[in-house]
């Protein structure tokens, strides 16, 4: 992240945030993944309102981060992390 996002941030970088997010919410293999409980996925509309910062705080919060519901430079390299890290490449047949 090039600039911390928090409430009131607007634009693409808050819609992959959010997109992040709701794949973290549903992945298996995240650790410490949002998941156990049914969440409604995020709206991805670049807006960075109270939802989107109170699932980055649940993210924090399991990824053992500053849970401050601000997505800096760790936070954000951690939900990419976690989520890249989660996908599993198989080569064609």
């Amino acid at each position: 992240m090039a600039v911390n996002l928090v409430i009131g941030s607007t634009g693409n970088q808050v819609k992959r945030v959010q997109q992040l997010l709701n794949f973290a919410a549903t992945a298996p293999r995240i650790p410490g993944r949002l998941g156990g409980t049914v969440l409604v996925p995020l709206a991805v509309d670049g807006v960075f309102g109270q939802k989107t910062k109170a699932r980055v705080i649940e993210f924090q919060t399991k990824a053992n981060l500053k849970a401050d519901g601000v997505v800096g430079p760790l936070s954000g390299a951690a939900l990419v992390s976690a989520v890249v890290g989660s996908m599993t490449l198989t080569r064609p047949v």
